[in-house]
């Protein structure tokens, strides 16, 4: 590294969010809900541009093994008024878990299995926050990807 520059990497940006994030690291004590597809839309300001390969997910068909994260259309708007028109009919937006709304679509499950939280739509920050953890370590989350993310979470 040359002298006098420093190095600062995603999660810490994600940590400088706060204590305060409504981003919790483990999973709420209740039971998830469960709503048709139509009713869900995947974050219109995912960080993610390609959702990739959805292969891997394929077993979605038969049974979901982990509850998406989605926040209700109010809180969504609340943060993202100019995003009406994106959410369609939709009454849950999914924050974590976009490849799973569609591999869901793509392999013919009819609902999804999801946690609200509106806690995470408290401010832009969080809520971009709570999308970038997601993605982080996942496979094809590139660095282009990882770069515009950033500087998304720098921006606002």
């Amino acid at each position: 590294m040359a002298r006098g520059t420093t190095k600062t990497n995603l999660a810490s940006l994600i940590a400088d969010v706060g204590d305060n994030s409504p981003v919790e690291r483990h999973a709420p004590d209740r039971a998830p809900s469960s709503a048709p597809l139509a009713d869900l839309v995947a974050n219109p300001r995912n960080p993610r541009d390609d959702l990739g390969d959805l292969s891997d997910l394929e077993s979605i068909a038969e049974l979901q093994l982990q509850p998406a994260l989605v926040v209700t259309r109010a809180a969504y708007l609340r943060l993202y008024p100019e995003d009406e028109h994106l959410l369609g009919h939709a009454r849950w937006v999914v924050v974590n878990g976009c490849r799973r709304l569609a591999a869901a679509h793509l392999y013919g499950r009819v609902d999804l299995e999801f946690i609200v939280k509106d806690a995470v739509a408290e401010s832009r920050p969080a809520m971009l926050a709570a999308s970038i953890t997601e993605n982080v370590g996942r496979k094809g989350f590139d660095v282009i990807e990882e770069a515009k993310a950033v500087e998304a979470l720098v921006a606002e």
